[in-house]
């Protein structure tokens, strides 16, 4: 979102102290590849989030929001030389050879005598399309696992080629992007949760993503 007109956002540029070159790859690669890139700090804020870390001189750090971590290195500038920044974001995404997905939002919460958790995904396919309405983003299985005992998902929001979680089917999908949310039945209310995360490709390993459901 642009916040000034172009010709004030160029004078304020100019004027400012010039970003650093990891600064102005990340600044390239994210309006490249990153569909929100009006989200990114860019160079003006970029540079008043430097500057007052360095008026602060932190040692600690908390930052809610990292995107594409441009803002967070800007902050990193000011800390103390043995100072820490923690960057928290729930927007889990995940890059495969033929397929994305993004963890968008994980709710646990109670229902009768059940503690159920929503798992809200996104999936973007970049191959395969299969017939005229579904498209096949990859062989890949999924796994919901909490203390390494298999969670069973109780929505059904899978279609019927999904029920042996490989092969993944969406319908109305064909070459682009779909959401699902998925929801399981936990163990209890405090062990984290696993996401995991296998395609059958034979050269990709597994990817895992850990939610803790007590933050």
């Amino acid at each position: 979102m642009n916040l000034f007109d172009n010709s004030l956002a160029t004078y304020l540029e100019i004027h400012s102290n010039s970003e650093n070159e990891l600064l102005r790859r990340i600044n390239r690669e994210t309006h490249l590849k990153e569909p929100r890139a009006h989200m990114l700090s860019g160079h003006y804020q970029g540079r008043v989030l430097s500057l007052i870390s360095k008026m602060k001189f932190p040692k600690r750090i908390i930052e809610v929001g990292t995107f594409t971590g441009y803002a967070t290195l800007c902050l990193a500038e000011g800390l103390t030389g043995d100072g820490i920044i923690h960057t928290i974001d729930i927007n889990e995404e995940l890059n495969f050879k033929l397929f994305d997905v993004v963890v968008e939002k994980v709710k646990v919460y109670e229902k009768g005598n059940k503690i159920l958790a929503d798992i809200k995904m996104k999936y973007t396919n970049r191959d395969y399309q299969y017939g005229d309405t579904k498209t096949f983003f990859v062989s890949t299985l999924f796994d919901v696992k909490q203390n390494n005992v298999d969670l069973e998902e109780i929505n059904n929001a899978w279609n019927v080629e999904n029920k042996n979680r490989s092969d993944v089917f969406f319908p109305n999908a064909a070459g682009g992007t779909t959401g699902i949310k998925l929801t399981y039945e936990l163990k209890d209310s405090e062990t984290p949760i696993d996401l995991i995360f296998t395609p059958t490709t034979e050269t990709e390993g597994t990817e895992t993503v850990t939610i803790d459901i007590t933050e």
